[in-house]
């Protein structure tokens, strides 16, 4: 009856264990903002703004996506939402992201003949998500 009572005691302390050690995984991923249980990849930032510049003058930024599934991620291709964006990535899709692995995508964006504000934002498309991740460059160009 004592070894019962023991072993009763174990499982209790077990289970304990494992609940407190998924909800420091939780919190983790909360404090840590992870978006896992979105079909998005994540980046730092989604909006580059540039604030004013002159019309004319040409605009570039990198953004670095990151596949924080558990599971790998095809990319499939990249698709402008409005506004010419120049887009290159450190690979050709479709490849496939790993879980933790990242893609480079560097945007350029030519304000020749563009006065006023303006937002040019381009899709990363993958397998899980076919609206895709998007990404922003905005700017207010002046002459």
């Amino acid at each position: 009856m004592l070894k019962n009572q023991s072993n009763k005691g174990y499982r209790t302390w077990k289970i304990s264990l494992n609940l407190a050690l998924v909800l420091a995984i939780v919190i983790l991923i909360f404090s840590f903002r992870y978006p896992i249980f979105s079909n998005q990849l994540y980046a730092r930032t989604y909006t580059h703004n540039f604030k004013v510049v002159k019309s004319g003058s040409v605009l570039n930024y990198e953004f670095t996506l990151r596949n924080t599934h558990p599971w790998p991620v095809t990319v499939t291709g990249i698709a402008e939402e409005y506004g010419h964006t120049d887009v290159i990535m450190n690979k050709t899709p479709p490849f496939t992201l790993y879980p933790m692995q990242s893609v480079t995508l560097c945007a350029s964006v030519d304000t020749k003949g563009k006065i006023g504000g303006f937002e040019n934002v381009v899709r990363i498309l993958t397998s899980d998500n076919k609206e895709g991740t998007p990404v922003a460059l905005v700017a207010v160009a002046l002459p």
